[in-house]
């Protein structure tokens, strides 16, 4: 559960940082 928590959590920020 912790990897995918990671993975929605990185594009999402990396979308949000754009």
């Amino acid at each position: 559960m912790e990897k995918q928590l990671h993975n929605l959590l990185l594009p999402l920020l990396l979308l949000m940082r754009r």
